[in-house]
């Protein structure tokens, strides 16, 4: 910011240089956000593969974000985000899923 607002050029010159210098804060602002949304994709898929490899004996909420490196309200924003629901909603449409196809195997 330093650049844009202390910077000796006039006229033409001073338009390319802002424009480049606000396209080169865009290209930085866009890398950070494509590095949050990967972090973002890997902590819910950690989220959903603890949560699945425990649904018999689920962690509480707490357990589940200090597992993933967040705290329980950010978990909780984050599985809703990713999943469409909260963590204990998603494990319960697991956990029917799982006795329906029960049901189906043992019925054939």
């Amino acid at each position: 910011m330093h650049q844009i607002f202390n910077f000796p050029y006039q006229g033409l010159t001073r338009a390319i240089y802002l424009e480049s210098k606000v396209l080169e804060l865009v290209a930085l602002k866009l890398k950070q956000a494509i590095a949050d949304n990967s972090k973002s994709d890997s902590k819910c898929l950690k989220q959903e593969d603890i949560l699945l490899c425990n649904a018999d004996n689920p962690p509480s909420l707490i357990d589940l974000a200090r597992k993933v490196g967040l705290n329980d309200y950010k978990l909780q924003l984050s599985f809703r985000y990713c999943f469409g629901t909260t963590a204990f909603g998603y494990l319960h449409s697991y956990r029917m899923e799982q006795a329906r196809s029960l049901l189906e195997y043992n019925l054939t």
